[in-house]
């Protein structure tokens, strides 16, 4: 076999040697342009791939967090619906008032009206589980320089309506009153109008303080609350308004009585 072939080479002329490498030079340079232009094509396939699965997962994502929108979205309407019904109570008892003659009665069901809206607000702002809220309405005192707690929730310290006073130009809650504005405050602790009451041990950090004729309401949250709750604060506060007009309107009528009764006995 050998030597057939090298007698095969020995009758070749050189130009066939030439023509047979320019040849195989065709054929190798072929070769690599179609071995670069099927991993071109593969790498583009591949990216194409990687493109479509990048794409497909950014749209998991958006799912994903439109899925938690809904969620957050129908806890909210279902939380929301909680409050209307409850406010709606309220409303229905502070309509009733309008029809109670006798003024001392009025004057007792409508402090009992704002104690249990206050009560209500406190547990009803919580939105999220584990949430601790307490509220406090404060009035201005006579001499229109100082706030001080007239009704409050549970979660402050027995005394701290003979204890505790606010300062109307140096307090949030004065602010609320003096601007017209309700604050909504994450982190009081930094605010410079907040100052830390001594004998409170708590761990309450934000504050929402909505104001009303003469006086304040306030919400102290242990984490931030966000302006569904402030807006919820407000509503109350309506109720809260009206309960404080029927028990004024009612003072003032069974005072003239009084007033009345005392001179009847002295004639």
């Amino acid at each position: 076999m050998a030597d057939i072939l090298k007698e095969f080479f020995s009758k070749l002329y050189p130009w066939h040697f030439h023509v047979a490498g320019a040849m195989l030079l065709v054929a190798l340079a072929l070769f690599l342009w179609f071995m670069i232009f099927g991993v071109r094509k593969f790498s583009q396939t591949v990216d194409s791939v990687i493109e479509r699965d990048k794409e497909a997962q950014n749209l998991r994502n958006e799912l994903a967090d439109l899925k938690a929108a809904k969620e957050t979205n129908e806890a909210l309407a279902l939380y929301l619906s909680h409050i209307v019904f409850g406010v709606k109570s309220f409303i229905d008892d502070l309509n009733d008032l309008s029809f109670i003659q006798n003024p001392e009665i009025k004057m007792t069901e409508s402090y009992n009206l704002i104690q249990r809206t206050i009560d209500s607000l406190a547990s009803d702002i919580k939105f999220h589980s584990g949430d601790h809220h307490r509220c406090c309405l404060w009035l201005l005192d006579s001499d229109e320089t100082r706030l001080h707690p007239a009704f409050v929730s549970a979660g402050f310290p027995s005394n701290y309506s003979q204890s505790r006073t606010l300062h109307k130009d140096h307090s949030v809650a004065g602010r609320a009153l003096r601007t017209g504005r309700a604050q909504n405050i994450s982190n009081v602790t930094i605010d410079t109008d907040w100052s830390r009451n001594e004998d409170s041990r708590s761990n309450y950090n934000s504050l929402i303080a909505v104001p009303i004729e003469n006086g304040v309401l306030t919400i102290d949250g242990v984490s931030p609350m966000n302006t569904e709750s402030q807006y919820i604060a407000e509503l109350y506060c309506a109720v809260i308004v009206g309960a404080m007009n029927s028990y004024y309107s009612a003072h003032i009528e069974y005072s003239s009585y009084a007033e009345v009764a005392a001179n009847e006995e002295n004639v």
